[in-house]
């Protein structure tokens, strides 16, 4: 980057960094997966110049952001659902309980 792309440098680090703090929960792993994926990627882009180019990188790290929360957020969503309801199958065995009690 040139000194003309030093606003964006700074965007680029704080992506960087936002990015390794989300993927310290990846399922897949943080020192084995995730992080050598992401170095990865940054190096891959570090020799980009046009601004134009710079920003579209920004925005598709951005979006990969967004995913990540949402699979967190879906993750943790599905374990809370799984931990506090009843299986269908207890729940039709717990209706039919109660339908024989009252036929008693």
């Amino acid at each position: 980057m040139t000194i003309l792309n030093q606003p964006l440098r700074s965007e680029v680090i704080a992506l960087y960094k936002q990015l390794v703090y989300l993927g310290r929960d990846y399922p897949a792993g943080y020192t084995n997966f995730f992080r050598p994926k992401l170095k990865a990627a940054f190096m891959k882009k570090r020799d980009l110049v046009d601004e134009a180019e710079i920003r579209k990188s920004i925005a598709f790290g951005n979006y990969i952001i967004k995913e990540l929360e949402a699979m967190y957020y879906l993750k943790k969503y599905r374990t809370l659902r799984a931990r506090y309801t009843v299986p269908e199958e207890d729940a039709h065995i717990a209706l039919q309980k109660a339908l024989e009690s009252q036929r008693i």
